[in-house]
């Protein structure tokens, strides 16, 4: 491959004629007014801007087997320098609604997020003494926010950081003393993998003191007090599982489009983190920990068994791996259990397909 150039491929698994897929992707990105476009064979076309950037689309039917349960592959050859491309790209592929598309980074092995604020900074043209500068505190910048002015960086260990804006500002072309800045950077998520996935699911801070020296696990867009709520709360968990070959989280699903929904209620002296643990590892039975949660800013009500009025939090937990699959897919067709009742008995059943 080109030093110059990077590659991606645009993924999606929904189809409904794979025949006229890349005939219908490219006529949709001709209706958009920003390339010139030359078909070049029936499964390759160039693409050319007014910068004199050139890159390349090559539709491939028979797919890798990374990508083999993506039903549309495309592989795009691009120039560093030519983010207008990408951008237009992009978002095609994040605001189409029938397709679902995602970008898979050959240079970062793994999906970008699905976000149209991120700027992915294989590309060129970024300002190359702020990497400079992160570089010297081992931080690799991987995205950039344009709303919050704040970039994403890679550590040593390979995980994830945010970094502070206003700290990175100050010591922007400064000759500092420091070898080591505390409030530079916090981790966000534990690989560049599973940042993408996390990010879609509003996992990821946004803003650097928003969470600075508090735990990330949790994201509450609630405003309720998950750690010392000191009085009854119910809560109502979403369980997903991370996917690694489509970079995502998705749920066991029964025929109403229902998740496995465990009703419980934050104990005396439990945090919303000690609530969730122990009915993902204690009661549900099919995970050991979760990657992340969110809290969703709608509270609702319910009444306890004594009839008083009593708020109950959404929660959206992401596990790694679930421990039972079998188990899980069950719980998840038979609907919810409520507080203070067993839960459903989970047969073993040796006929029971936990691969669909």
């Amino acid at each position: 491959m080109d030093k110059n150039t990077v590659i991606y491929y645009l993924l999606s698994d929904k189809s409904d004629d794979p025949q006229n897929d890349f005939p219908q992707f490219i006529y949709q990105l001709k209706n958009l007014g920003n390339l010139d476009i030359i078909q070049e064979t029936p499964d390759i076309v160039s693409l050319s801007n007014r910068l004199g950037y050139k890159s390349e689309l090559e539709y491939l039917p028979e797919k890798e087997p990374r990508f083999e349960d993506f039903l549309f592959c495309v592989k795009l050859t691009i120039q560093k320098e030519d983010y207008a491309t990408f951008d237009v790209i992009k978002r095609y592929c994040f605001t189409i609604q029938t397709q679902d598309f995602k970008i898979y980074s050959q240079n970062r092995q793994c999906f970008i997020p699905k976000s149209l604020d991120l700027l992915d900074l294989d590309f060129g043209n970024y300002n190359l003494e702020t990497l400079d500068t992160l570089r010297r505190f081992n931080l690799e910048p991987i995205y950039f926010s344009q709303k919050f002015r704040t970039y994403y960086a890679l550590s040593l260990d390979k995980k994830v950081h945010i970094i502070n804006p206003f700290l990175l500002a100050y010591i922007y072309k400064k000759e500092i003393p420091e070898t080591v800045l505390e409030e530079l950077s916090y981790p966000v998520a534990p690989s560049i993998q599973f940042f993408s996935g996390m990010y879609s699911k509003a996992l990821i801070p946004l803003k650097f003191y928003e969470y600075y020296h508090q735990s990330t696990k949790i994201i509450n867009a609630s405003g309720f007090d998950i750690n010392k709520p000191n009085r009854k709360v119910f809560v109502k968990p979403f369980i997903y599982e991370f996917n690694n070959e489509k970079g995502n989280f998705y749920t066991y699903i029964d025929s109403s489009g229902g998740s496995v929904i465990f009703m419980d209620k934050i104990r005396p002296g439990e945090t919303l983190h000690d609530t969730l643990l122990r009915a993902i590892k204690d009661e549900l039975k099919i995970a050991q920990d979760y990657i992340g949660a969110y809290v969703s800013e709608t509270i609702e009500f319910d009444r306890d068994r004594d009839g008083i009025l009593t708020p109950r939090l959404k929660v959206f937990v992401y596990v790694d791996q679930l421990s039972d699959k079998a188990r899980a897919l069950q719980l998840s067709q038979t609907g919810w259990s409520s507080i203070g009742s067993k839960l459903p008995k989970i047969n073993s059943n040796p006929n029971f397909d936990t691969q669909n």
